[in-house]
């Protein structure tokens, strides 16, 4: 579980759910480990018991006081696939796990290139509450036309861009035109890849509030990564906090669930 944090105050906000693969006590690159299971035809099959694992694992913790949200990749094919919906209803189900709580994340090309019936599978899980992601947003064409016409929650930018923020001018400018973009139509941002502190300023110095990477915190096993007292109350207070917010606000208010 890879933490996503706050950046300005190092709070924990979610987890992104990972899965690597060990062979002979080492772990097999992640970029591999995919291909193997996309052309053997089990990355359905890893991906919803990745799924389901996860759900389980983020409800126990909420059940415990610490009010996180959940994020799960998911490759082409598993979005594309027949069972896709069904599986994704039945984790949330099984664990008893709010839909509002689940961020369903998928790389542009899914959206731009994958077939009607995934863009529609898609839509209504977004319906139903399920928050959607663009995963590694900046490596695909046309980025910011589809940031533009997509009915999305959440954007991921690339770690290639933060590396590049304090090197290259161009890719600080579209970091920052991207994130201020997103923050314009609604949509929550989430820099990954952060390794050092300069470019986790310079990221809230562009108004991103949310990140992951190894400079934050690395991914850890479930009980490698149990929250403290302090974190639990801190999150209880803001969820009490929201609560109240909500039952005093307008018809007219709209509340973003994060």
């Amino acid at each position: 579980y890879e933490p996503i944090v706050e950046l300005a105050t190092g709070n924990l906000r979610g987890v992104e759910a990972v899965v690597r693969w060990s062979r002979n006590g080492e772990i097999v690159p992640l970029a591999e480990f995919l291909a193997v299971a996309e052309e053997s035809g089990l990355i359905a099959g890893i991906g919803e018991w990745a799924l389901r694992q996860a759900c389980r694992q983020v409800a126990a913790w909420r059940a415990d006081g610490l009010a996180i949200g959940l994020s799960v990749s998911c490759t082409a094919r598993q979005a594309c696939g027949p069972g896709f919906v069904r599986a994704v209803i039945a984790a949330l189900d099984e664990a008893e796990l709010p839909p509002e709580q689940l961020t369903i994340e998928v790389t542009e090309r899914v959206l731009s290139e994958g077939p009607p019936p995934a863009a529609a599978d898609l839509a209504g899980l977004r319906g139903k509450g399920i928050r959607l992601a663009l995963d590694s947003f900046g490596t695909g064409h046309a980025s910011l036309a589809l940031l533009r016409r997509s009915a999305v929650d959440v954007v991921k930018i690339d770690s290639s861009y933060v590396t590049g923020l304090e090197t290259d001018p161009t890719l600080a400018l579209l970091t920052k035109s991207i994130i201020g973009l997103a923050l314009d139509l609604g949509i929550e941002v989430v820099a990954e890849g952060i390794e050092r502190p300069e470019q986790r300023a310079r990221l809230q110095e562009m108004g991103c509030a949310l990140g992951q990477g190894p400079g934050l915190a690395a991914p850890l096993p479930a009980r490698e990564l149990e929250p403290t007292s302090a974190e639990r109350g801190q999150n209880q207070a803001e969820d009490q906090a929201e609560d109240r917010d909500e039952e005093h606000a307008g018809d007219t208010a709209c509340t973003t669930v994060c």
